[in-house]
């Protein structure tokens, strides 16, 4: 595998291990707020676009991502 493919690989894998810790809230979510036709698969797809978003804005300077991805979660239900 070439150093860029193993880069990308790396990012995914730790997209995917940070996001594990972020998709319980929008499983809570899911379950709180009904969305006809919007299934849990369509949630976590949306999770994830709002998470990424997230995540290339947070600053640690200004805060923890933890304070981020509550603030993600609002960004979640406003974006359905």
């Amino acid at each position: 595998m070439r150093t860029k493919e193993r880069q990308v690989s790396h990012r995914s894998d730790r997209f995917e291990e940070l996001f594990r810790k972020y998709r319980p809230i929008v499983e809570i979510l899911h379950k709180k707020y009904y969305l006809r036709d919007y299934d849990l698969d369509d949630w976590l797809q949306e999770g994830r676009i709002v998470f990424n978003k997230c995540l290339k804005t947070y600053d640690k300077d200004k805060g923890t991502l933890k304070q981020d991805t509550q603030r993600c979660s609002f960004v979640l239900i406003v974006s359905l």
